[in-house]
């Protein structure tokens, strides 16, 4: 069994000493500041300031007590209602007078510390994640941003540019060291927190997925009890469909993955039995899976969707810079780790509810200059990466498989999907290369909407020098995309024109 207090000892070992002595110092404190003229805001603070060092004490309280025997020895309906609590402030409107609502704390503490404060109260919700996976080391940093807090909250002097500062402390100050643990955490084999859940429990003793410390609902359960009863045939035949399709995405494009040794997993929590058959798959072909963070259902989209750009708090040039130095350096530091990493395989799912999300005002943005500082900083970042994890030594696979959100018609529509995975894809590579064949005579295509679409381009295509081996379109087999079924082609752009009619647009 894996063991996380095991893996971060020698990071937890260096701050242990401190970390009790904040505890210390937060069990005892007193939220006192009397200046303030507004009695109702100094009720607020008070409250915010409150809330954190509950959360912060349950949480720590909480990580002393996660072991084995926590799990074991609490019945599935026990650890239910505590997973339940770990998210109910941000589920549906409870969300409404929460602290991390920006739109809430803007109302209370008014527009220039509202923002900051809601996306601060946000970091500290994290800390049932630091107490399921033991990051003591990263505990330890929050509370003394918290303890500095409430010290210039009470000194009666607290201005918006003294209070940022401390708030974004952790965030501004990253070092390579911390760069390098996020890192091993998605590409280290040995960082196994949730590989063990999935390898070296009984998945059919459902408690297993509060293993996690993830938001678990119906739909996590759902899945996890349909995947138990399904047939192990079919779970087997999918596994190597998946395996066979990932390494032949290799083999297609011509890349070489005897070099490697390891490949990441992303799944929906609930879809355990099927990720253990891939992995053992996976290892026959002498690859070792490392899960990063598996998805379960958001508790609330809108929370992610609020905070989006709140790094515009401490995004600038100086940032940027020093977030690109100390991620090279971290990735020296790994390089060994990742110069195994082969690429990944996702196994979504679809079906979720609608997500309309609500537009704020009071949400922190990104001024124009950030806007571009940051595109920059990205671009930067993907060539750092494509630097160490070159691009043209990985590959992918994406299956997909509906959420029992879809509705009443969960498992029926699962066992069609399911048929529809496991299509021969070799069977459909011959068909549509019939298709290819009669498209690679054509000069244009022309495509046309109907029922209402207005859609009416004609798309130009390369002119080929030599057909007998040369074509337009690529033969999409279950490689890269399961289920087969697609050509695709890049048309000539000059020469192309008409209309694309969309009739509405959704992003992420």
């Amino acid at each position: 069994m894996f063991d996380c207090k095991l893996y971060f000892t020698d990071r937890n070992d260096k701050i242990l000493k401190s970390y009790e002595n904040t505890l210390t110092s937060i069990r005892g404190i007193q939220i006192e500041n009397t200046s303030t003229k507004d009695p109702k805001k100094y009720s607020e603070f008070n409250s915010y300031f409150g809330k954190i060092r509950d959360l912060i004490l349950s949480a720590s309280e909480l990580e002393k007590h996660l072991n084995n025997e926590y799990f074991s020895e609490r019945s599935f309906e026990t650890l239910s209602a505590a997973n339940k609590s770990f998210f109910e402030e941000i589920r549906g409107s409870n969300y409404d007078t929460s602290y991390a609502n920006p739109k809430h704390a803007v109302t209370v503490f008014g527009q220039e510390f509202g923002g900051m404060l809601a996306s601060l109260y946000l970091t500290f919700r994290r800390y049932i994640s630091f107490a399921f996976q033991h990051r003591i080391y990263k505990m330890e940093s929050y509370n003394r941003v918290y303890l500095d807090l409430v010290e210039l909250y009470n000194s009666g002097e607290m201005n918006y540019s003294s209070a940022l500062s401390i708030a974004t402390r952790v965030e501004k100050d990253n070092n390579p060291d911390d760069v390098a643990i996020d890192l091993k955490s998605m590409f280290d084999s040995g960082f196994e927190f949730f590989t063990d859940i999935i390898l070296n429990y009984d998945l059919s003793d459902l408690r297993y997925l509060f293993r996690y410390g993830i938001n678990i609902t119906d739909n996590e359960i759902k899945t996890a009890k349909f995947l138990n009863q399904y047939p192990d045939k079919k779970i087997k035949q999918l596994a190597q469909l998946i395996v066979h399709a990932y390494l032949r995405g290799f083999e297609i494009e011509g890349k070489d993955v005897s070099g490697k040794s390891t490949v990441n997993i992303m799944y929906a929590i609930g879809q355990e039995r099927l990720i253990r058959q891939v992995i053992a798959d996976l290892r026959d072909v002498n690859l070792t899976a490392i899960v990063h963070f598996p998805k379960s259902t958001d508790p609330n989209k809108q929370v992610g969707y609020d905070h989006r750009f709140d790094s515009a708090l401490f995004f600038n040039e100086d940032y940027s810079a020093r977030t690109i130095q100390n991620n090279e350096k971290a990735h020296m530091q790994c390089k060994t780790i990742t110069s195994q990493y082969s690429g990944i395989i996702v196994c979504e799912k679809f079906g979720e509810s609608a997500f309309k999300p609500e537009k704020k005002d009071e949400c922190i943005q990104f001024s124009p200059e950030q806007q571009s500082l940051y595109q920059q900083h990205e671009n930067k970042h993907r060539m750092l990466q494509d630097k160490f994890i070159p691009f043209s030594q990985t590959s992918f696979s994406i299956v997909a498989f509906p959420s029992p959100e879809i509705g009443d018609n969960f498992e029926s529509i699962f066992e069609d999907i399911m048929e529809v995975n496991m299509l021969n894809s070799e069977k459909y590579e011959t068909i549509q290369q019939k298709m290819i064949d009669a498209l690679d005579q054509a000069k244009f295509v022309h495509i046309k909407g109907k029922d209402g679409n207005l859609t009416d381009l004609m798309v130009q295509m390369q002119p080929l020098v030599n057909p007998k081996i040369q074509t337009n379109f690529n033969n999409c087999g279950a490689d890269m995309n399961i289920p087969v079924g697609e050509v695709f082609t890049s048309p000539q752009l000059k020469g192309t024109t008409g209309v694309l009619h969309i009739e509405e647009t959704f992003l992420s």
